[in-house]
């Protein structure tokens, strides 16, 4: 291979490793960008989605606080006083303002404390003592008030109570009532579902209660109320219940939450999905693209090598017949021979390198015309064994040594379709192979055998064999076997590679298996044409 052939080599595998590289710098600028933007755009939708979420937290603490501070404690508390003997709530139930019939139902019992005595009287539900204990020693302690009323919340024995009472007055008289905690549910759900928790102005009326999850906690962690559902990417606000107003519960928080489906309805493109399985597939591709191409590379240096050591070896084979047919084409033209027997000798060695040369050359056009797909064969019925037997009789002269044994099972009358140059071509291949890796003197087998609607031909040699995980590749343009690299035997390396594409034109198959008796054998096995006697 020349220089400038190697520097231009050089130069284009620079050229692809630039590309590479600048394909993946490429690649790694989309993906930061692509990131950047969803995550940018994932951090904005959820914001505006947790913004929204806190605005039902906010409207739902509203509504709660006018629902039953409005409508439920201050009607309770405003019927208390302190000459009148205190209700039952059952009484209160049937009164005839249904104002004060309806908050009834948020009273568990009723109680007063007497501020000389400090005895506290109930009605309704009974207390348990300790926590008719825990009641009479906190109202004790409280100081005037100037609000309508206030609450108190403790846990006693597992149980929550939540206590409403008036402010206490200069006298110190404190009344009020125990909320009955299982009716409270009840009237947040009024409170919530009165209207849309977000203002349809908002959402277009497109998002209502159902797509919405609010719930009520206390500080132990116990829920009072829960209402709708929400996802595995729901994004939540947590809010204390507290107001402007008295007290309605002391320490509950609410948790409020979007259904994430709806987002699209809230945020212009929803919420985005993680683009994280598309980036790992384009990187994934990316890296697959990558060793592609520098496997390729690769490859194409390999054959790079391959083609400068054929044409090595191509310039070698045809030194050697050059240069024996110069030599007694000299000897014959200066005189230099002393008889007729050297004459003769002369001119045959003459002949049979110039047959060597002749098939070379035949086998280097084929493999050209092959790699170019310009190969066109002219299949006719022809008698397979008068051919093979005189093909082998007219390559007998270019064995120095040995035998050409020949042995078949197949008539003079059993045809194949073929291509009679090709197949020459083919079977000298096969011989030429089959001479240079035997030991030299011993014999080549061919057999010629007709079996399963095939007729099978194989040329068999006693060298050192082929191993199985070679037999595969030395069909392959310029592939040479271990056992030819580590030999001074000569070749091409495309012998193999024109019997195989030769013989798929064929419609025939051609495979290497070990021969039993020691060496490799070369089979070739072309569709029999006729069903002539064997």
């Amino acid at each position: 291979m020349s220089q400038s052939l190697r520097q231009r080599e050089r130069s284009r595998s620079a050229l692809i490793v630039g590309l590479l590289g600048g394909s993946l710098l490429l690649v790694a600028l989309l993906t930061f960008q692509t990131h950047y933007a969803v995550t940018a755009h994932r951090r904005m939708a959820e914001e505006v989605l947790r913004d929204y979420a806190s605005l039902v937290a906010d409207e739902f603490i509203r509504r709660g606080s006018v629902e039953i501070g409005y409508y439920g404690f201050y009607p309770l508390i405003t019927i208390l006083s302190g000459d009148a003997e205190l209700p039952d709530p059952e009484t209160l139930i049937e009164s005839d303002d249904e104002r004060v019939a309806r908050a009834a139902g948020l009273a568990r019992s009723f109680f007063r404390r007497d501020p000389v005595t400090g005895d506290l009287s109930t009605t309704g539900d009974a207390l348990s003592i300790a926590q008719l204990a825990w009641l009479s020693e906190t109202l004790s302690s409280l100081e005037p008030n100037e609000n309508p009323y206030a609450q108190l919340y403790t846990r006693i024995d597992g149980e929550h109570i939540n206590v409403v009472y008036s402010a206490p007055t200069v006298a110190g008289l404190i009344q009020g009532f125990v909320v009955d905690n299982a009716a409270l549910p009840e009237w947040l759900e009024t409170a919530a579902n009165r209207q849309p928790l977000l203002p349809p102005s908002l959402t277009h009326g497109e998002v209502g209660n159902e797509h919405i999850f609010v719930e009520l906690t206390t500080p132990h962690g116990d829920v009072l109320f829960r209402q709708g559902r929400y996802g595995a990417s729901s994004l939540f606000v947590e809010k204390p219940f507290s107001t402007d107003r008295p007290a309605l519960y002391g320490g509950l928080n609410v948790r409020a939450t979007i259904d994430p489906a709806v987002t699209g309805q809230l945020v212009i493109g929803g919420l985005p999905r993680s683009r994280l399985p598309v980036l790992l597939a384009l990187w994934t591709l990316a890296a697959v693209l990558i060793v592609v191409a520098i496997l390729l590379l690769r490859r194409e240096r390999a054959l790079g090598r391959l083609r400068a050591d054929f044409v090595s070896r191509v310039s070698h084979e045809l030194r050697t017949p050059l240069t024996q047919i110069r030599m007694f084409a000299e000897t014959l033209l200066l005189g230099r021979v002393r008889n007729e027997d050297e004459t003769r000798r002369s001119l045959e060695v003459i002949d049979k390198e110039a047959r060597r040369l002749t098939h070379l050359v035949e086998n280097i056009l084929q493999f050209s015309r092959g790699e170019r797909g310009a190969v066109k064969l002219e299949l006719t019925l022809q008698p397979i064994y008068p051919l093979v037997r005189e093909l082998a009789k007219d390559f007998r002269p270019l064995m120095k040594t040995g035998r050409l044994v020949i042995s078949s099972d197949v008539s003079d009358e059993v045809r194949v379709s073929l291509d009679p140059e090709a197949f020459q071509q083919m079977f000298v291949n096969l011989l030429d192979n089959a001479v240079k890796y035997g030991p030299e003197g011993e014999d080549v087998d061919v057999s010629l055998n007709s079996a399963n609607g095939q007729v099978v031909l194989s040329v068999g040699d006693r060298g050192p064999g082929i191993p199985a995980p070679e037999r595969d590749r030395i069909w392959e343009p310029y592939y040479r076997a271990r056992r030819e690299r580590d030999s001074a035997i000569a070749g091409t390396g495309i012998g193999l590679a024109v019997v195989r594409e030769l013989a798929r034109l064929h419609g025939a198959s051609a495979d290497v298996e070990e021969r039993p008796e020691g060496g490799a054998r070369f089979v070739i096995r072309f569709p029999r044409a006729d069903t002539g006697a064997a």
